[in-house]
């Protein structure tokens, strides 16, 4: 008899707080079908990092990916494809690489942040998020070449796209329009990439990112590229934005690190790697089994069948951490899952780590004591990819 939990984590009410579901799971073995999201829940911190390295026995679900950017793209392209797609933009997002767009990053955050934390400052209480994502948005448009003034229209085809993750995470829900709408903005952002990707070939610039792409030896379709750019629009703006937003949340949920964060700006890098481990932004991976006959633990998975590799839950296994269920920006290092693990890992890590360490210093800078302006945070229904949905800020 195979182990079976049959919470919704996509329900409110659980979404809130899912962790302490998570543990329940957990007690009830390594691997456990979850019928409301069609899936096996992989939650120890060994097997869900084994899961992410086997690329013989779980591919990428490329199905998924074809529908919210218009092809898999490098995301869920196995080797040699995977690393040869990679080698366009990648060495653009090494730390190196990413540390010379900090001043670009400060000058954005302050057009943006600026003006809201000023008003937080004169007594209102103001949504951070709504603001915050146009940060991440407008930085990935400045790097890869597209116009600035487009920002507000990525930030709205973006918004619709990752909807897409939630509709696969709940396959019984009445997600059509989403799906429709979705669908659309993928479409829509496709073309404009095409066109962009025109304008750089027809110039030979090859300054940006747009131009490097538009112009590399790597053979590839031209459907490819502009999935290629979607992902980026798309991944850099969301996870990014709640990558932000659940570190703000997390300090001010815990006043006393925030306070020696403010002191001592050294400890940046160690508290971002605490909250992705502790309120990290994607909650489950997911793949699909290859073939049959194929066992995480004791647990045979039928060919076809969704794995979802829960790195919440990896990241909060107490075989790995003490009491890893506490925040503490003073932990010993240790690896955490939160941007991936393997091939697949995030290509724009040190780009989201820049962008939450000006977004943070900013808040520390202008109102180092602001407060969570309501007493229950709603984090809606997206599981897969979660953070609050708004977050009241006040001084």
């Amino acid at each position: 008899m195979r182990p079976v939990y049959d919470v919704d984590f996509t329900d409110p009410e659980i979404n809130h707080d899912p962790y302490p579901y998570l543990e329940e799971m957990r007690a009830i073995g390594p691997v456990v079908w979850n019928e409301p999201s069609a899936s096996w829940i992989v939650t120890p911190y060994d097997q869900v990092r084994a899961v992410l390295v086997n690329a013989a026995d779980f591919r990428q679900p490329s199905e998924l990916f074809t529908e919210v950017l218009g092809d898999p793209s490098v995301v869920a392209t196995d080797n040699p494809r995977h690393d040869e797609l990679r080698s366009i933009w990648g060495p653009y997002f090494l730390r190196g690489a990413i540390e010379k767009r900090a001043d670009l990053v400060r000058e954005i955050c302050d057009r943006h942040i600026g003006p809201l934390l000023d008003r937080v400052r004169d007594g209102e209480v103001v949504d951070l998020v709504s603001r915050l994502r146009m940060v991440p948005t407008e930085v990935i448009a400045r790097l890869i070449g597209v116009p600035a003034e487009d920002t507000p229209q990525f930030a709205e085809w973006g918004q619709a796209i990752v909807y897409q993750f939630d509709a696969y995470s709940m396959p019984g829900a009445d997600d059509s329009t989403l799906r429709e709408a979705a669908a659309a903005a993928t479409k829509a952002l496709n073309e404009y990439c095409g066109d962009q990707l025109e304008m750089r070939r027809r110039t030979g610039k090859a300054d940006d990112l747009l131009g490097v792409l538009a112009t590399t030896d790597v053979p590839m379709a031209d459907l490819e590229k502009q999935a290629m750019i979607t992902m980026f629009i798309e991944g850099a703006q969301d996870t990014t934005t709640k990558f932000m937003t659940n570190t703000v949340a997390a300090l001010a949920l815990h006043p006393d690190q925030r306070s020696a964060l403010k002191d001592d700006r050294t400890l940046m890098p160690q508290a971002l790697d605490e909250v992705m481990r502790w309120q990290g932004v994607v909650m489950m991976d997911l793949r699909l089994a290859r073939r049959a006959g194929v066992k995480i633990g004791d647990v045979p998975i039928a060919e076809g069948d969704q794995i979802s590799p829960a790195l919440s839950a990896a990241n909060r296994d107490p075989a790995r951490w003490d009491h890893p269920e506490v925040f503490d920006i003073f932990r010993p290092a240790k690896g955490n899952l939160g941007f991936g693990f393997g091939i697949h890992n995030c290509m724009g890590i040190n780009l989201a780590k820049l962008e939450a360490t000006v977004v943070v210093n900013k808040l520390l800078d202008v109102i180092p004591d602001y407060q969570i302006a309501t007493d229950t945070l709603d984090y809606g229904r997206s599981f897969v990819i979660r953070a609050p949905v708004s977050l009241p800020l006040s001084q």
